[in-house]
C-alpha cells in the first residue's frame, strides 16, 4: 500500500504500511516482520506489526511538533473521518 497517513499541517510525519513503497534508506533499516512504519523528517523512528502502536506514536509526535493553534484530528475513525490524499479529514 505505501503511504497510509501524513500530517495535515505540512510536517514531515508519515505512517507507511508495507514495504513495497518505502524509501530505500528505510527499507534497509527496518526489522523483519514489521508492517507499519513511522517516519519523521525522513528518519524511521518507530516500527511495529500493529497499527494502534504506530498510530499512538504518530499522535504523540504530532502533539510535540504542532503549534498551539494547529489541531490534530486524533485517531483515525472510519465513522467520522475519511482519507483525502493520505490526510485525515472530517466527513
Amino acid at each position: 500500500m505505501g503511504l497510509f497517513r501524513k500530517s495535515n499541517h505540512g510536517y514531515d510525519i508519515k505512517i507507511y504500511y508495507g514495504v513495497r513503497f518505502l524509501p530505500l534508506c528505510i527499507k534497509n533499516a527496518r526489522k523483519k516482520g514489521m508492517k507499519y512504519f513511522l517516519v519523521v523528517d525522513g528518519v524511521l523512528t518507530k516500527q511495529s506489526s500493529k497499527f494502534h502502536i504506530i498510530e499512538k506514536a504518530y499522535l504523540k509526535t504530532c502533539k510535540l511538533c504542532y503549534k498551539p493553534h494547529e489541531k490534530s484530528l486524533g485517531r483515525f475513525d472510519i465513522l467520522k473521518h475519511k482519507l483525502v490524499k493520505n490526510k485525515v479529514v472530517l466527513k
